[in-house]
């Protein structure tokens, strides 16, 4: 038999993990209450608008009936009251002239308690002389002036019944006069605005609802970013630390090559020292690869003094060259700089001759036979360009696109052979930004590369 899970505490426990994830997350409330706030402020919104509208138009139309009934009661006169046919023609005219005005009667009344009136005239001629007793309505808009009004439902329509005195000429009241309405027209239109403000309610409230749900799902990304740059964090913490300690054994390492070397290098057989050797250059390969992932540490976390100055750049350029001179004699390369007057530029002296020994390091790295050339100029742009022109292998066009990124190595055979540890040009580059500062590159396959540092250039 299966095992019963009957364990009560996990409804607790999920919601602790829900109020846990609000208080580290305080920004999810906003999102929980928008999705309450927004959609209620927009219905109380639409349904206050509309009982506005309907208030408005049944004002409109009490005002109009009011009008109706002053009009009546200007022509009525004693006379006409008396004159029953005449009266009847005169009631409808006005029922030809106002189609909303579905009944219209006047009423007399018959005694003087007020109790019965007497139809004079009416929109149904089989109602004209008939006797209808009194009602609240009627007994209301007797004794007030004004009138009164009130909704009645015909065959599933609805009507407004108006009822006020009509007077003679000493303003003494003398009858009743009784409109109905239709309200039909303005029920459709109330609908029709109801209908069509609840629609856009609706695709408010779901335009609401999208953003809402859009914002939980960017705060969920931020989230994310935030991990993410807890763990970049980290890992460059982790680098910086490792690196630190791999210090320690490789200098240990380098001091023991350099005492054997020193010491008993004559009394080891050639395979031996040819183990020495290959020893040595793994020591230095991972020498410089150790210095190289501090750099970039120490890059990403903004950890690089500069100390800019306004110089000459001719004097670095030259020192840089003469520097990495003897490595290109070693390959049988020319190396060539024609100094020239140059314009100054705002830079950190050691951090530009860094830039300049990478990039002449690079060219006679991959550089096989031929020539380097450096040369500098000042562009159109008012840039100051230093650019390093070498013979070497060159790089292609899809490797181009990648050159700059960290631990990029174009993969080829002639490549395959040539230690580098893919940072140096990562490096370089962010240097020169640093500096205002770029660096692009030009190359075609098989024929070489130019490498162009460039600076704004300011006048001495």
């Amino acid at each position: 038999m299966e095992a019963k899970d009957n364990n009560p505490k996990k409804p607790l426990s999920t919601f602790r993990f829900a109020l846990d994830f609000i208080k580290e997350n305080p920004s999810i409330i906003l999102s929980l209450a928008l999705l309450v706030v927004m959609p209620l402020a927009l219905y109380a919104n639409a349904y206050f608008i509309l009982r506005t509208f309907e208030k408005t138009i049944e004002t409109e139309f009490l005002r109009k009936a009011a009008m109706v009934e002053n009009t009546i009661d200007a022509m009525i006169d004693q006379n006409l009251l008396e004159n029953r046919e005449a009266l009847g023609v005169k009631v409808n005219e006005i029922k030809s002239r106002e189609d909303e005005i579905t009944n219209l009667e006047i009423l007399v009344p018959t005694d003087e308690k007020h109790e019965k009136y007497t139809v004079a005239a009416s929109y149904s001629p089989e109602r004209v002389g008939s006797e209808i007793s009194e009602d609240f309505y009627k007994s209301i808009a007797w004794t007030q002036q004004e009138g009164t009004s009130h909704r009645e439902s015909q065959n599933s329509r609805r009507i407004l019944v108006i009822e006020k005195t009509f007077h003679d000429d000493a303003e003494n009241r003398i009858g009743l006069i009784s409109i109905a309405f239709s309200l039909q027209k303005t029920d459709n239109l109330i609908s029709k605005v109801f209908l069509r403000s609840y629609f856009v309610l609706a695709v408010s409230i779901l335009i609401v609802l999208l953003f809402v749900f859009n914002h939980a799902r960017m705060f969920n990304y931020a989230v994310r970013l935030t991990k993410l740059k807890e763990v970049d964090e980290m890992k460059d913490n982790f680098i910086s630390i490792a690196s630190h300690e791999l210090r320690s054994p490789l200098s240990a390492m380098r001091a023991y090559l350099s005492f054997l070397k020193e010491k008993d290098f004559a009394n080891i057989s050639e395979k031996g020292k040819e183990h020495v050797s290959n020893l040595e250059f793994s020591v230095n390969r991972l020498d410089n690869l150790v210095d190289d992932i501090l750099e970039v540490s120490r890059l990403e976390q903004n950890r690089i003094p500069f100390e800019m100055e306004i110089l000459d750049p001719d004097e670095i350029i030259s020192a840089s060259l003469n520097e990495m001179k003897s490595k290109a004699l070693e390959k049988n390369l020319e190396i060539s700089y024609v100094p020239q007057p140059l314009p100054h530029v705002k830079v950190d002296p050691e951090r530009l001759k860094q830039i300049m020994v990478n990039l002449i390091s690079n060219a006679i790295k991959y550089t096989l036979h031929g020539k380097i050339e450096i040369s500098a100029k000042v562009s159109h742009r008012k840039h100051l360009e230093i650019t390093v022109a070498d013979t070497g292998l060159g790089i292609s066009a899809e490797n181009q696109k990648f050159l700059f990124q960290k631990f990029f190595r174009a993969q080829n055979k002639e490549t395959a052979d040539v230690a580098g540890t893919g940072l140096g040009l990562w490096i370089t580059r962010e240097l020169a930004r640093k500096m205002d500062g770029d660096i692009t590159v030009e190359s075609i396959e098989g024929v070489g590369s130019h490498f162009t540092v460039t600076f704004p250039a300011i006048k001495a």
